[in-house]
This record gives structure tokens, C-alpha cells and sequence, in this order.
């Protein structure tokens, strides 16, 4: 188990620095602390001394040599890993390609070559900086979800998270609502196989389609079958939020079977219903055809804290507990219920006697008394905790995904920021190289706006703009922009009857062009890219295919998640914007791929437009 890592409440940063050249360590400390006066460094020659201080003292970054005599600094990282989340950052002036590679397999957090002079100091105080922020914003993070999965565990309501048709999260009063004695029983025997067998299929199709994103009801009522044979009835609200990134259902569940029990034998007599009325944990109450109050029980009261009096016998329309603006909703209806269209659940808002306002869930029944006369019956419940938590726990994911876009934009920005910095830092004292370092600050600007681009394009609807447009033209322009290197070679195979096809150009460019990008960074050591589009009935079919080192199996389902990325210093905005935008054609895309064989895209758009 890894220990936490204790970071310093000051603003300044601890830094471990650790090499077998005492000349090394003495002007890097220097150097380092002269660059950012925050940043303070402890020399050590000795990676096992280092082991040593790391688990007695506190630090809030290691910068580590690869090459040291007793232990390498891959094999370091990994030890400290055993252990520690500290950020780690190899320093060295003897890596290469493959050791970068090993060192981020190991959790490294970045990677840095020495360079001679001395301003490359100033580089690494950045870096260092940016691993630790990075770090604790991360950890920030983890206190903020920790602090709302407390809020659940504790609630009163049983409390289920589904990504499909798998159980991601329960907490205790959801197992123990199951008939389990554990979260982790009803994990293993999975809430769907308690679900009446009568009830099991709706209730899933409607929880898929909730996640689908279709238009349902948000309340539903179903049974349990308990392994102990008894069947209860329960009650769901359920929404649609992001849980680690993924569309998942959020259900509270109460247990209404007493409810459901009371509104059952409310039907056989009189004088029975009335005792069970007062007795109700809910607040009752009966409003005849014309809307008139015609019971309430005690429940009711201690609910609105209106007496008896103040309610028996007003129009509902009359009552304390209705803010004026929603008397018109309530009228509507009130006519609706009468002529028989019954919710399964109707939430609203209400005042109290004393002025304060609170959420309340109601049910209702048509019902007929000993007179004959048919009446309505609510049943009455504060929701407001519920929707309080709901709120809550709604507000603390939208936080928990700015924090991850921040930290992703913030981390990617700063490489080209930095190089922009130093780029002009170098003008002002060689001016002779001014039209080179110009370049370079033109592509530094255009890869800051790349990233900002795919952040917008990924969240933001972007309207289709159709035009005939050449399909061949847009892949080769795709693979002239694309800079594909000498050590690729590439395929470009286009069918006849492509030449005229009503797509958006610029969107779609952007489609290939992020999907080239993928294959060329999966042959690093060289393969064969492949553009293929041809002509089925009535679509456009266009493949991309690389003999790439290919996709993990558990990756595949994730790859068009928006932030879900396998690349270390990817942000997961690429492949989620393609599929938003073949999708906005009214197109499909998919995947196929192999591990240490390659990976196709297969991309179709419709020949018409509807």
C-alpha cells in the first residue's frame, strides 16, 4: 500500500536531488535555487541514502541521474513507487528513446536531458514546478471526491452508480436494501439478479436508455426478490451524471413496500384506513373533485406546519404551503389527475408555515370513499436532503472535470509558453538568428491553438457546414499537412465516384488528420500508413489503417471517451471530437485493433442528407 505523500503547507518547494557527480549536484543546487528562489534542494550522492530520507522526511519532488553506480534511476523510480507518489523526474545526460520509454512504464512523472548551459536551469525549475503543481492538484481532487463518497455512504437512501449495465458503486443502505450484508455480497451478486423477474427487463432497458440519453421518467417502482424469499418494493430516482469519466446512472432507492402496503388496504375500510393514515410516517391528504381539502393526517401537519384548521376545507388553490408563481402548474395539474393521467411521482416545492422552503415527492391515487364519492389521495414526502445530495454530488463531478481539464490544459500549455519565453529571451541577445526563432515561435503558437482547438471542438456542439467536396483531395491534403516521416510508408487508394460527395471539408480534414496523427505516433520505428476510401450503397466509406504497435483489448470501449487517453502527456480530446463529428454527418466510427500488428479507423458517411 502506497504511504501518503507529505507535502509542505509554506510555498516552498523541497526538492531531493539525486547524483553520483558531487561537481553535479553542487552547481545544480546553485543554479536551481538562484532560477526560482521558492524551490529549495537537498543533495544526495547515494540513491540508497535518498530511499532513506524519502520515507523519514517530507519532499515534494525527486530530480534523479539515470547512470549512478549502485542503482540506476529507473530502478530507484520504481522502489520509490513501492512507496511513495512523490513526483519523480529523470535528469540525465546519457538517455535515449528506450530509457524514457522504461522510466515512464516505472510512474516517472517527466523526463529531462542536461544540457551545458546554464540557463537550461530555468527549463528544469519549470519542470519541477509543473510536476508538483500538477500533483497536488491531483490530490486536491482526490479530497474533494472523498468528501462527497462520505456524503453518500452516510445517507439514509440507498445509493447505486451503473456505467452500463455494470455496478460501479453501492453504498451500505443499498446492500442492506438488497437483502445483503455487504457492499461487496451485493457486488458479487449484482443488484440485477435480485430484480423481480417480472420487473428485471424494463427496468434495465429504461436504465440504458437513460444513459443513451433518451427522454425517461426519472421515478420508477419495482420489487426485489431477496434471497430470503421476501419481495419488496422499492422506489428509484435516477439521473444521468459523468462517474470517472463515463456516463453512468445515478439511483437513490427508498423502501416504499409499508407505503405501498398502506395504499392497499387504504382500499378495504374505512375505519382501518383512517388509523393507518394517522400512523404514517408521510404526510396524507384526500382533496375532493372540486378541490377541496378534505383530510389531512398528522403527518401532514408536523410536514407544513399548518394546523388543521388552516387546511381542511380550502381550495388547494387557497393554501399556505403554494408559492403564488406555481398556483397555474398546480391548477393544470389538478386537472390532469382528476380525469385519470396519475405521474408515478410529482416533485415540487412548498412553503412552511414559517416561511422556509423545502422539495417534497408526492404520489397519487383516485380513490373512493365509504360514500361512494371518488376523491384524490396524495401521499407527501421531504425530499430536500435527496435533492440537496443530488445537487451536491452533481456540483462536485462538474468540479472534478474542470480541475482534470485544468490541469491537462495548464500542464500542455506550458511546453510551447516556455518555448515562446525562451525564444525571445535568445532573439534579444543573437539577433542574427531572429528569422529562425520566429519559426519557432509560429509553430509553438500553432500548437497552443491545436490544444485549444481540441478542447473546444471535443466539448462544444460544432455545426455541420455541408458543401461537394472531393473526397481524394481532402486525403491528400490530409497527408501533405501531416509531415509523415521518411521512416512511414504510405498508402493512398481512393475509389471512383468520390468526386462530388456533400460532406463538411474542414471538419472531416480534421477528422483524418487526428487519426493519421495516432498512426504516426504508433510506428515510431517505421510501418505503413494506409488511406483507403470507396463507395458502398448509399455511403462513403474511408479507412485508416497502421501496422502500428495496435490498441490494449480493455482500451478499445474507452478510445472516443472524452479526457481518456493511454499517452503519457495525451489529454483525450482527439478521437472524442472525431467521433462527435463523423456523428454530426450522421456517420459511424470504429475501431479494430491488434496488438504489435496495427489498427484501422473505419469511418462511413451517408451519400444523403436528410
Amino acid at each position: 500500500m502506497k504511504q501518503p505523500h507529505l507535502s509542505l503547507k509554506s510555498s516552498t518547494i523541497r526538492v531531493l536531488h539525486v547524483d553520483d557527480e558531487e561537481t553535479q549536484l553542487k552547481y545544480a543546487k546553485a543554479l536551481l535555487e538562484m532560477a526560482d528562489e521558492s524551490i529549495h534542494v537537498e543533495s544526495v550522492i547515494s540513491p540508497e541514502d535518498a530511499l532513506r530520507l524519502l520515507k523519514t522526511e517530507a519532499y515534494d519532488c525527486v530530480v534523479s541521474d539515470f547512470q549512478m553506480p549502485s542503482l540506476d534511476g529507473i530502478e530507484f523510480a520504481r522502489r520509490i513507487r513501492e512507496f511513495s507518489d512523490i513526483p519523480i523526474i529523470i535528469y540525465t545526460g546519457r538517455g535515449s528513446e528506450e530509457v524514457a520509454e522504461a522510466a515512464f512504464t516505472v510512474g516517472v512523472n517527466d523526463y529531462m536531458r542536461k544540457e551545458t548551459h546554464p540557463n537550461h536551469y530555468q527549463v528544469l525549475t519549470r519542470r519541477i514546478r509543473a510536476a508538483v503543481e500538477k500533483h497536488q492538484t491531483e490530490n486536491a481532487l482526490k479530497k474533494s471526491e472523498g468528501k462527497y463518497r462520505s456524503l453518500v455512504q452516510n445517507s439514509r437512501d440507498g445509493v447505486l452508480v451503473f456505467t452500463g449495465s455494470e455496478l460501479v458503486y453501492a453504498n451500505q443502505q443499498a446492500a442492506a436494501l438488497h437483502g445483503c450484508s455487504s457492499v461487496e455480497e451485493l457486488m458479487k451478486v449484482g443488484p440485477s439478479n435480485l430484480l423481480h423477474p417480472e420487473d428485471r427487463e424494463w427496468i434495465e432497458e429504461r436504465s440504458l436508455a437513460r444513459q443513451r440519453g433518451e427522454d425517461v421518467p426519472p421515478i420508477s417502482e419495482f420489487r426485489l426478490a431477496l434471497p430470503d424469499g421476501t419481495v419488496r418494493t422499492v422506489q428509484s430516482s435516477s439521473s444521468v451524471i459523468e462517474y470517472s469519466g463515463k456516463t453512468s446512472t445515478l439511483a437513490f432507492l427508498r423502501d416504499i413496500t409499508e407505503r405501498k402496503r398502506i395504499e392497499t388496504e387504504l382500499q378495504d375500510s374505512e375505519e382501518r384506513w383512517r388509523s393507518l393514515v394517522e400512523l404514517a410516517p408521510d404526510g396524507i391528504m384526500t382533496v375532493d373533485l372540486k378541490g377541496f381539502i378534505t383530510m389531512i393526517n398528522d403527518a401532514f401537519v408536523k410536514l407544513t406546519g399548518f394546523s388543521r384548521e388552516e387546511i381542511v376545507g380550502k381550495h388547494f388553490t387557497r393554501l399556505g404551503t403554494l408559492r403564488a408563481r406555481d398556483i397555474p402548474i398546480y391548477v393544470k395539474l389538478f386537472a390532469s389527475l382528476v380525469k385519470g393521467d396519475i405521474p408515478p411521482s410529482y416533485e415540487f416545492i412548498f412553503r412552511r408555515k414559517d416561511g422556509s422552503e423545502r422539495w417534497a415527492e408526492a404520489q397519487f391515487r383516485l380513490i373512493e370513499t365509504a360514500e361512494k364519492k371518488r376523491e384524490l389521495l396524495a401521499i407527501v414526502r421531504d425530499v430536500s436532503e435527496r435533492k440537496r445530495m443530488e445537487e451536491e454530488l452533481i456540483e462536485a463531478e462538474r468540479m472534478s472535470a474542470i480541475g482534470r481539464v485544468s490541469a491537462m490544459v495548464g500542464h500542455d500549455l506550458r511546453g510551447p509558453l516556455q518555448t515562446i519565453k525562451n525564444a525571445l529571451y535568445l532573439m534579444e541577445r543573437t539577433p542574427e538568428k531572429a528569422g529562425e526563432l520566429r519559426g519557432t515561435i509560429g509553430d509553438s503558437v500553432d500548437y497552443a491553438a491545436r490544444i485549444l482547438d481540441d478542447l473546444r471542438y471535443s466539448t462544444r456542439d460544432v455545426p455541420v457546414h455541408l458543401q461537394e467536396s472531393s473526397v481524394g483531395a481532402i486525403l491528400q491534403k490530409t497527408v501533405a499537412s501531416s509531415s509523415v516521416p521518411d521512416r512511414i510508408e504510405v498508402d493512398l487508394d481512393v475509389g471512383e465516384g468520390l468526386e462530388s460527395v456533400r460532406l463538411d471539408p474542414l471538419m472531416m480534414q480534421r477528422v483524418l488528420d487526428n487519426l493519421v496523427r495516432n498512426s504516426v505516433e504508433a510506428m515510431a520505428d517505421g510501418g505503413v500508413l494506409s488511406l483507403t476510401a470507396f463507395k458502398e450503397p448509399d455511403w462513403v466509406i474511408i479507412k485508416v489503417s497502421d501496422t502500428g504497435i495496435g490498441i490494449p483489448e480493455e482500451d478499445l470501449t474507452h478510445i472516443f471517451t472524452l479526457f481518456f487517453t493511454s499517452k503519457p502527456g495525451g489529454m483525450g480530446l482527439g478521437l472524442a471530437y472525431c467521433k462527435r463529428a463523423v456523428e454530426a454527418h450522421g456517420g459511424t466510427i470504429k475501431v479494430e485493433s491488434e496488438v504489435d500488428r496495427g489498427t484501422t479507423f473505419t469511418v462511413r458517411i451517408p451519400m444523403k442528407h436528410e
